[in-house]
């Protein structure tokens, strides 16, 4: 599973590439890739957490730190070479 930095940085790639394509045919064969696989906002349970639950994850997010596991920049790069 990717983290959200991971996604971010993906869909910052993405959408670079996107930008800078000139070939009309390209960009519309995205977007019917695109439209084929999104799923409507409203159709997607949005995350709720209760006070205590969120608490919970910012507990163990802390520990997680402390405790070294994470990725520091350089380590996601490394993980994504074709993001660097």
């Amino acid at each position: 599973m990717m983290t959200t930095s991971e996604l971010n940085l993906m869909r910052t790639h993405i959408v670079n590439m996107i930008y800078d394509e000139s070939d009309v045919q390209v960009l519309n064969e995205v977007e019917k890739l695109l439209a084929v696989n999104h799923i409507p906002l409203n159709d997607i349970p949005p995350c709720i957490y209760s006070p205590e639950e969120l608490k919970q994850r910012v507990r163990q997010a802390t520990v997680s730190i402390r405790e070294g596991k994470g990725f520091t920049t350089e380590e996601m790069k490394s993980l994504h070479p074709c993001f660097a």
